[in-house]
């Protein structure tokens, strides 16, 4: 008799995801990934595939379970915006010495806006709802882009670091400069009538930011080791100026003489004092004796309203000092530049921009040249 051995029909073991590998989930016809969180041990991460198909669902799986397992991602994961924010206001001080107020104000701003928010979960349309925010409280876009300008500089000093605390950076859009010019302008005919009704304190700054339009920031720096009268020069230090790049400053026209009346003021009144511009001995309440001048809105305001010149900010001396140099005295481009600090033709061309008197001196030049011919 013959013996019929039964079949059993046999079929592939089913084997369990290691532990710790995480698991697929069907969620209607899309796929989702549950995978162990390495930040927060006990804890999951739970997100779709965005997709219907298992093998991509897997796939992506394992894309997440990378980064998840990635120094880097971990680190750019628990980075926060104001993490960010704090660290770079830290270092500026600590590169340049000081906090200067614009970018306190600026980081301030920054951290209500973005604060809690992971830093690599940032995108354009954040910072495209913190411009409109800005603006529309009645802040100009000349300042918003500065802000923005602090933050880019923030996130990219994180993505350079080891490991990099920030993988990326969102696109941040700038409106077109063409509306941002500067506007406010002195001749020496105005400089003449304003420098009487200034106190005695702001005549010297005043004096030398008219000839040679340095930063109101970087004239504040300056000591008195930096004042070279017998070379007609002042040295602007590294780190004391915005680019942290030193440049010198030639003393012209009535700077010897208020600079020399700065001096013998600190030498008779305040000897160790260091700075050249400072408060002096019983100006006012609000003012420390020696120490540097700082913010002195207060008293520029009140000084030009006085003199007829109500909307003159100090900053205007700047691009009066560039206009002069380039157009009235033939200094070359590029020597303006070395004086006034402008790195970039474009940024320069937005402070000499002509005005009335340039096409009437244009006109003058033509008829002389119609009657040479």
């Amino acid at each position: 008799m013959k013996v019929v051995r039964r079949q059993f029909k046999t079929t592939p073991k089913k084997t369990r995801a290691r532990k710790g590998d995480g698991s697929l989930k069907l969620r209607g016809r899309i796929w989702w990934y549950v995978i162990p969180d390495p930040l927060r041990p006990g804890k999951r991460i739970e997100r779709s595939c965005e997709t219907e198909d298992r093998q991509e669902a897997l796939a992506a799986k394992h894309r997440a379970q990378v980064r998840a397992r990635s120094p880097r991602a971990i680190a750019a994961e628990v980075t926060t915006c104001q993490t960010v924010l704090d660290d770079y206001r830290k270092y500026i001080e600590s590169e340049r010495k000081r906090s200067e107020r614009s970018i306190r104000t600026a980081i301030r701003h920054l951290s209500d806006a973005f604060g809690p928010i992971p830093a690599d979960s940032l995108t354009t349309s954040d910072t495209d709802q913190f411009r409109d925010d800005r603006t529309g409280s009645g802040v100009s876009d000349s300042t918003v882009n500065r802000e923005l300008g602090y933050f880019r500089a923030a996130l990219r000093r994180e993505m350079r670091a080891t490991p990099p605390r920030v993988t990326k950076i969102p696109y941040m859009r700038t409106p077109s400069e063409k509306d941002n010019v500067r506007e406010g302008f002195i001749d020496r005919a105005d400089y003449a009538n304003i420098l009487p009704h200034l106190p005695d304190a702001l005549k010297a700054i005043f004096v030398c930011a008219f000839h040679t339009g340095a930063r109101s920031g970087e004239l504040k720096m300056i000591q008195w080791p930096s004042v070279n009268f017998e070379r007609s020069i002042i040295e602007l230090r590294p780190k004391t100026t915005k680019n942290s790049d030193g440049r010198w400053l030639p003393i012209w026209g009535d700077m010897r003489e208020y600079l020399m009346r700065q001096k013998e003021l600190r030498d008779r009144t305040l000897p160790d004092c260091p700075w050249v511009f400072f408060w002096p001995v019983g100006y006012h309440p609000r003012s420390v004796p020696g120490e540097r001048l700082r913010d002195f809105r207060w008293a520029w305001n009140d000084a030009v309203t006085a003199a007829g010149f109500p909307n003159l900010l100090f900053h205007d001396l700047r691009r009066s000092a560039i206009k002069f140099a380039d157009q009235e005295a033939g200094i070359s481009q590029r020597l303006v530049r070395l004086m006034s600090g402008h790195k970039t033709e474009s940024v320069y061309n937005r402070y000499n921009i002509g005005d009335g008197r340039d096409i009437s001196k244009m006109a003058e030049r033509l008829d002389a040249a119609v009657k040479r011919g």
